[in-house]
């Protein structure tokens, strides 16, 4: 996230200047002294600096424990005399501050920081916990495909942090809005004190830490933890819609616990945590928004580390038995048995494609393609590992447009460029596309109903006429009509495919189709009727016409070519 979005520099003195000098400083100095030069700059002239990369002192940020003033101060010289100054205030927050709703909010996944030390420790005594219940100590995340599995989990973490004895202390008020300092992990061992968003933070982290994908809700002066007790439900690194969760809760999918109970004097249950924390999704209660965790991993959110080590509280003698929690029964869910049936196989389609080869005009989609409501476009970084995956029976979960250095994203793309020589785009598209995930160009609403109607017209058009008409189309040749000012696009290889759908909540998943993949017949049967106008042209003794179609690759583009 650029600290400085544009620096902009106008030059209304009512001359020209010339070996031009800008200096960008801070006081006290957390970032290095970075300069422009300019030859020349006109008058009445403008001169822009989009996302200037500014070079933070890590070491001076980092030894922050409170907020500090500070300020940027921009200095133009021409020939080494001053010609201009101003000073921009800045206010500097420390490492262990999280800004609140208004600015990056998404930036609170930060703060749940699985990796440290203290959550180790944590899951070491879950596990002890669990195996004196008599039940697995696995903590292997979603694994099993039980539900009652992540139930189990989730409790025996619980009970882990019932033993150490924190005790609540309220959060600033509006936290959720203005933000907030955050206790790690180590410091809440430590000191044994936590605010809401303290204990949800460390919840969070272990659950994380456990293979499970837990969320951050908040509410207006209050934060609880979610957890998914599915994996996948879910694309949208936020959720705003109240409604969606308590959905989600009441398939059973979702799991809400009220963190603070593991504060309490005498210590809750974890049922009684759970109950409360999804009381927490009633209507009388203002909801703000939840945090996917999982879904910033994707977008490269990584935890924080902050450098806290176990020396200060490792030695502490941390259970008590007055504040000790045993692991109670698990109740009884509903698993979801679905069984796949093998789709029939597609008859007549050759008296289809032969009425649709007959048209060649612009109303045929296989010479004149546009994007409308019966398609979709994917965003695919590696069309070639695409087709390769599917060809070995792979399923893609198709997610709506990915929001990773999107117009929504604080962070620049450019800088992330500059700084690490990758594109964090690209590179989140093709994560996704390794965990089997496949980002479209619609948003979730216009996704769901495009989805929709697809997989009703496929599945009606395969059980009247026995054909499919689902096709997955890789490149596109861009060509011109005659005396047509407009271009067409007409599809190269066609990869017949199929959606399928267990249930409304998992969504739509992408699988190969048992038809073989073919290069677009009313292409080839163009490039036929253009070699037999050609041999009609030619003299009686002229060699036979020939139309042979070539792929070829030149660097990073794929070149089609047509020789007659």
């Amino acid at each position: 996230i650029p600290a400085i979005n544009e620096l902009t520099l106008r030059n209304d003195l009512g001359r020209e200047l010339h070996n031009v000098l800008i200096e960008l400083t801070s006081e006290p100095s957390f970032t290095r002294r970075t300069t422009w030069r300019l030859d020349d700059l006109c008058e009445g002239a403008t001169y822009r600096i989009k996302d200037p990369d500014l070079r933070l002192d890590p070491g001076f940020l980092s030894r922050l424990t409170e907020a500090v003033r500070s300020c940027f101060t921009v200095i133009v010289r021409e020939g080494g005399d001053e010609i201009a100054r101003q000073t921009f205030d800045v206010r500097l927050l420390p490492p262990s501050h999280w800004t609140g709703s208004g600015t990056a909010p998404q930036l609170l996944a930060a703060f749940v920081r699985p990796n440290d030390p203290a959550i180790d420790q944590t899951l070491r005594i879950a596990a002890s916990k669990l195996e004196s219940a008599r039940k697995s100590n696995a903590l292997n995340g979603y694994e099993s495909g039980r539900k009652e599995q992540v139930w189990e989990i989730a409790e025996g973490i619980w009970a882990a942090m019932v033993s150490y004895r924190i005790t609540y202390v309220l959060p600033p008020a509006s936290f959720e809005k203005t933000g907030q300092k955050v206790r790690g992990p180590g410091d809440i061992l430590k000191h044994r004190v936590g605010t809401c968003l303290d204990t949800s933070l460390f919840y969070a982290a272990c659950l994380e830490q456990a293979g499970l994908h837990p969320l951050i809700m908040l509410s207006e002066g209050h934060a609880f933890v979610g957890l998914w007790l599915k994996p996948d439900l879910s694309s949208n690194l936020f959720i705003e819609d109240c409604q969606e969760l308590r959905k989600h809760r009441d398939l059973e999918e979702l799991l809400c616990v009220e963190t603070t109970l593991v504060t309490s004097s005498s210590p809750a249950a974890f049922n009684e945590a759970a109950r409360n924390g999804g009381s927490q999704l009633g209507e009388a209660n203002p909801f703000e928004f939840a945090i996917d965790i999982f879904q910033c991993r994707k977008q490269q959110i990584c935890p924080l580390d902050l450098g806290e080590r176990t020396s200060d509280y490792e030695d502490e003698p941390f259970q008590s038995k007055s504040a000790d929690l045993e692991v109670g029964e698990t109740p009884a869910f509903q698993e979801e048995i679905t069984s796949e049936s093998a789709p029939a196989k597609p008859t007549d389609r050759v008296d289809i494609w032969k009425r649709r080869l007959l048209d060649l005009t612009l109303r045929n989609k296989m010479l004149n393609f546009k994007v409308r409501s019966t398609s979709i476009e994917l965003e695919c970084p590696d069309p070639i590992k695409l087709e390769d995956c599917l060809s070995q029976g792979q399923k893609f979960k198709l997610c709506p447009r990915s929001e990773a250095l999107s117009e929504g994203d604080n962070r620049s793309a450019e800088l992330l460029k500059r700084g690490r020589h990758e594109a964090g785009r690209e590179l989140s598209l093709k994560e996704g596309l390794d965990r089997g995930e496949i980002f479209t160009t619609q948003p979730r609403s216009e996704l769901d109903a495009r989805l929709t109607e697809l997989f009703r017209n496929t599945r009606t058009a395969f059980e009247e006429g026995g054909a499919n008409m689902l096709f997955l189309a890789f490149g596109f040749l861009k060509w011109k009509a005659r005396d047509t000012p407009c271009e067409a696009f007409a599809p190269l290889l066609l990869v017949p495919v199929a959606l399928e759908r267990k249930s409304v909540v998992e969504g739509f998943k992408l699988k190969l189709h048992e038809d073989e993949p073919s290069l677009n017949p009313t292409l080839l049967e163009c490039s036929a009727l253009i070699s037999e106008s050609l041999s009609r042209r030619s003299s009686t003794n002229c060699r036979e016409t020939k139309t042979v179609w070539t792929l070829q690759k030149f660097g990073e583009q794929f070149v089609l070519t047509l020789e007659i």
